[in-house]
């Protein structure tokens, strides 16, 4: 018995000592991994995570991250360096791509693949498919933004002239039955494969991975293709990929995301002079969001981040895409890997709505306002145009009627600024809009347009004053905004008496 105990002692030493020192010579690195790369009970058992997303903003070498369980809560800092080789997320998931491993193969694409210059290809795909050919049921989809990388059994190598842009990566962890059906999206994306040391026997069980690999990437009508899959783990995500094939003629984020996922969008992404924010369809708008964002205190701009993602407007859909919103790539191949999650959506909405830098309500205030907390929580913005009504009332024997609202019902006069497109407008009877002459006297102050940013309005007939944060511009059509109006005679008069001279009306 003493002896059986000795000899497992001695066993255990020798396995922690493998397994420190010669982690390769373990197990494959198949599958996700934890914030700092490192998993300890990987030589004993395989704890896999189910997600990984690192957004890397512009001259930031470490990004942000969420991971899978609690790391899901809220972004914390990469463990490392992306351009270091060991210490973190990617680095880790990447082990046995960047070295050679008997189980661990993959397959590799990138449009603007490793040491090989001047390749043209319509496909924007990046990432890498790999799977454990042993006996264990081990695969991945790694999916990001960076060109040249990773490059295959050579060494870990983030292009050092990347670290200056904006990347995303994302890191799902799936069961190798699931191959082939993200294999089906890839062939319709057309993405140029630079690597594959996947066995023919492996090929030979998944015919769309096989065709793939041999570049029978295109297909027939129908020229969009939506497939659902999930990650492995006990809180799977629900992973929904759509491509689309250079024939369709489809453009991606209206043609397909918008009328797929049936909600409106919020899109960051770069834009070209023709595509712009589109809220015709109710319900289905599309809205760019606005440059610059920040990834959890790390700014990032159209100008040097490269990655394309959208959020939909309501739901839970955090959708990476590989096409910018160009009207160029209706023309092209394009793909977007859709995550179904209430953490990660959260995370993503944060960065498209306006920053809150100060909070101290407390929880049980906040549990009896919802949208007060959902203000707090970043779930601020309505779908223009605001079709919401409120009214409320100021505290006091006198309380003033406050309505808060979009758009008023009244001729009014405006005091803004204006640009060259819009103009007053009296061609409806009782509906005009005239513009205040500039300048104007507040009560014997002078105030002129050139330096005055206030925007307001008052009706005609009527009581009402409104205070408006966005001037009289023709691009805040396709720009949330929000009047704030009061029911009152004397503060009516008291603006109206400012306003008593107005352009002429055309």
């Amino acid at each position: 018995m003493l002896l059986a105990k000795n000899y497992f002692i001695i066993y255990a030493k020798w396995t922690l000592l493998l397994c420190t020192y010669f982690p390769s010579l373990s197990l494959a690195t198949s599958t996700c991994r934890d914030s700092n790369g490192n998993n300890p009970a990987d030589c004993f058992m395989r704890a896999e995570l189910t997600k990984a997303i690192l957004y890397k903003a512009p001259a930031q070498a470490q990004g942000k991250l969420l991971t899978a369980g609690a790391g899901a809560a809220n972004w914390a800092a990469n463990a490392a360096a992306v351009t270091a080789a060991v210490g973190h997320s990617f680095a880790k998931a990447l082990e046995h791509v960047i070295a050679a491993n008997g189980n661990n193969k993959f397959i590799s694409y990138n449009n603007i693949p490793p040491d090989v210059p001047k390749v043209r290809t319509k496909s924007n795909s990046k990432g890498v498919l790999m799977m454990d050919t042993g006996n264990d049921d081990a695969a991945a989809w790694i999916v990001h933004t960076v060109p040249g990388f990773p490059k295959a059994r050579t060494g870990y190598l983030f292009p050092p002239a990347e670290v200056q842009k904006g990347h995303l990566l994302i890191c799902l962890t799936i069961k190798e039955d699931q191959i082939d059906t993200i294999a089906m999206t890839l062939r319709i994306a057309t993405p140029l494969i630079y690597y594959n040391d996947i066995p023919d026997a492996q090929m030979d069980s998944r015919p769309n991975l096989k065709k793939l690999a041999n570049g029978e990437s295109r297909l027939t009508p129908p020229l969009t293709v939506t497939q659902d899959t999930t990650t492995t783990g006990a809180q799977s995500l629900k992973v929904t990929i759509y491509s689309k094939g250079e024939k369709s003629r489809y453009e991606i984020y209206r043609r397909v995301l918008v009328r797929k996922l049936k909600t409106s969008i919020k899109v960051w992404t770069t834009r070209d002079k023709f595509l712009k924010s589109d809220c015709k369809t109710f319900g289905r708008n599309l809205k760019l969001v606005t440059s610059p964002i920040s990834v959890d205190g790390h700014a990032s701009s159209l100008e040097n981040d490269v990655s394309q993602w959208i959020v939909s407007e309501p739901g839970n859909k955090f959708c990476v895409v590989d096409k910018p919103y160009h009207k160029s790539q209706a023309k092209e191949p394009a793909m977007a890997v859709c995550i179904d999650d209430a953490t990660i959506f959260a995370m993503t909405l944060r960065i498209a709505t306006p920053l809150i830098y100060y909070n101290d309500i407390p929880d049980a205030q906040m549990d009896s306002r919802p949208n007060l907390k959902k203000l707090a929580n970043g779930e601020s913005r309505l779908t223009p145009p605001l079709t919401v009504t409120q009214d409320t009332t100021t505290t006091g024997a006198q309380s003033l009627k406050v309505t808060i609202y979009s758009k008023g019902e009244k001729s009014r006069y405006v005091w803004t600024t204006r640009d060259k497109f819009l103009k007053s407008d009296c061609k409806t009877f009782g509906r005009n809009l005239k513009l205040v002459t500039s300048p104007i006297s507040v009560d014997g102050h002078a105030s002129s347009l050139e330096n005055d940013v206030s925007q307001w309005i008052v009706s005609e007939p009527g009581n009402k004053f409104c205070v408006v944060d966005k001037p009289y511009h023709k691009s805040q059509a396709k720009e949330p905004a929000m009047a704030v109006c009061i029911d009152d005679a004397t503060i009516f008069g008291h603006f109206n008496r400012i306003a008593q001279n107005v352009e002429n009306c055309v």
